[in-house]
């Protein structure tokens, strides 16, 4: 979905209901959606009129955050030998079919996760929440459970694309900006002060990497 900021509100409740339940409902039917099935959506970080802030409630539900800079010289560049004069998503050429894909799926779910891993990835968390020991001042609110399971799936991914068969604390380290980034809210005193969350965390991580 491109720029859902601009998505109405009812539009929105209908994305979490897809993301959530796997389904959609249109005058009072219910439609199940495939399977596997997953919402990629941009936002639009510039312009704020005609816009729909995201609650925080469905910003939970998207596995990570990935920040797009803006292209290099050499990336516009090469933009302009690709696109200028045609539309390169018509001429895509489908990489796996189905099968392989809920194969590699499967080969993800395989990934051994010690109780170590799992007692690191919740300090982590923790340290993300004004109200417990050792956790930041500058967040009102701090990642949530559904943070802390995508925090592990996406490392057994990177552990699996690496070519080792259980995660390791590198894995959860590297994983943990774009999972967490969207999951944490400033206080107004740190927003006046142009602090940003990615500064926080990326201090949080480097903080708790040294003590484990």
């Amino acid at each position: 979905m491109d720029e859902v900021n601009r998505a109405t509100p009812k539009t929105q409740a209908a994305l979490l209901e897809a993301m959530q339940e796997h389904q959609v409902t249109h005058a009072g039917i219910t439609h199940p959606l495939p399977s596997p099935f997953w919402v990629m959506a941009t936002q639009n970080p510039i312009e704020i009129e005609g816009t729909y802030p995201l609650p925080e409630a469905q910003l939970d539900r998207f596995l990570v955050k990935l920040n797009v800079e803006f292209p290099s010289e050499a990336a516009l560049l090469s933009m302009l030998d690709i696109s200028l004069d045609d539309e390169p998503s018509e001429h895509l050429q489908p990489v796996l079919d189905l099968e392989r894909l809920v194969s590699i799926m499967a080969t993800g779910r395989e990934i051994v996760i010690a109780d170590r891993i799992k007692q690191a990835a919740v300090t982590l968390l923790l340290a993300t929440h004004p109200d417990t020991s050792g956790g930041t001042s500058h967040f009102r609110y701090g990642a949530s459970p559904r943070g802390l399971q995508a925090l592990l799936k996406t490392a057994r991914i990177h552990a699996l694309l690496q070519g080792r068969l259980q995660v390791d604390f590198d894995n959860l380290a590297r994983m943990a900006l774009p999972v967490l980034r969207h999951r944490v809210l400033l206080t107004i005193e740190s927003e006046l002060d142009g602090i940003n969350s990615d500064s926080i965390l990326r201090q949080i991580i480097q903080e708790w990497r040294s003590r484990i």
